[in-house]
């Protein structure tokens, strides 16, 4: 006997089939699905394409029980990608990397290079642009962003409000709670040596300049974390006398002083690491910052 029952979910559509009390599945497509997905001939870049059919046999594999299951929800792929434009090669290079027999990505090139995320327009403009990198020979890879914002994006956030000093937020809460102390009293070693308004401690993506207290010597640098944490490194690098970093080879002419920074300001913002160390370059580069030991990024004259 043969009992057939089709299970549906938010993400994935099985077949289950159950035969002489053996269970078996496998990729299953309704009769109304319309079988339309992102086009071949749609302008959207390459890699997200092949990151689509990757993941498309994936899910088809994945969900099939066994190599007769698989053959069968693998076929219904590849007709699903012919449906859309897709060259048979595509799907043929996908399968042949999950096997082990493609190219694969070079990982230590991968990880000694930086993204730099620019906005889609063209499959053309992207070779264009691929090529003028490549020739610079900057340690850059090109990544897109093909997200499209929306009221719903604009509107929706993780946190109403950005964090607070946890200096600020302590005296706030005792402030609500009728001057009552809450707990220890914390300690902020960026807001205090800062001449700005703002929570600066809490924020990321950041362009930085920090001043000695003792000399007014300047540094310029960058960060993708919270300042806070960036500022505690320069200070323990200074407080140790670390000299392979800046900071600790400047306050190795201090020695007899405590760490003592000064008028900590936030430059500019951006959240993309290629643009960050692109504007870090270009603010030593103008600002001429003295405990700075390196000039960042070589930049292009133009």
């Amino acid at each position: 006997t043969t009992t057939t029952t089709t299970t549906t979910t938010t993400t994935t559509t099985i077949i289950i089939i159950i035969t002489d009390n053996k269970l078996s599945y496998r990729l299953f497509e309704k009769p109304s699905d319309s079988g339309n997905s992102i086009r071949y001939d749609s302008q959207t870049p390459q890699h997200v394409k092949r990151s689509f059919v990757k993941s498309y046999i994936q899910r088809a594999i994945m969900l099939s029980s066994d190599e007769k299951n698989q053959w069968i929800s693998l076929s219904k792929v590849q007709k699903r990608l012919k449906q859309n434009g897709y060259p048979d090669s595509w799907f043929n290079q996908a399968m042949a990397r999950r096997n082990g027999r493609g190219v694969k990505r070079n990982q230590k090139w991968y990880d000694e290079t930086i993204a730099l995320k620019l906005p889609y327009k063209s499959e053309k403009l992207h070779k264009r642009i691929s090529k003028v990198v490549q020739h610079s020979k900057l340690p850059l890879r090109i990544t897109y962003n093909i997200k499209k914002s929306t009221l719903q994006g604009t509107l929706v956030r993780s946190s109403y409000l950005p964090p607070e000093c946890p200096v600020k937020q302590q005296e706030r809460m005792q402030q609500e709670d009728g001057g009552r102390a809450r707990g220890r009293p914390r300690q902020c070693n960026t807001c205090k040596w800062t001449n700005s308004t703002t929570n600066i401690c809490q924020q990321k993506n950041v362009i930085y300049e920090i001043k000695c207290l003792v000399c007014s010597e300047r540094y310029v640098g960058e960060t993708e974390r919270r300042v806070e944490k960036r500022v505690t490194e320069h200070r323990d690098s200074a407080r140790k006398e670390m000299v392979a970093t800046p900071w600790g080879k400047h306050w190795a002419t201090h020695s007899a002083s405590p760490v003592q920074l000064d008028d900590i300001k936030i430059i500019a913002t951006a959240s993309d690491r290629a643009k960050r160390k692109i504007r870090e370059a270009i603010e030593i580069r103008e600002r001429k910052p003295e405990i700075n030991i390196s000039n960042g990024w070589e930049l292009l004259e133009g």
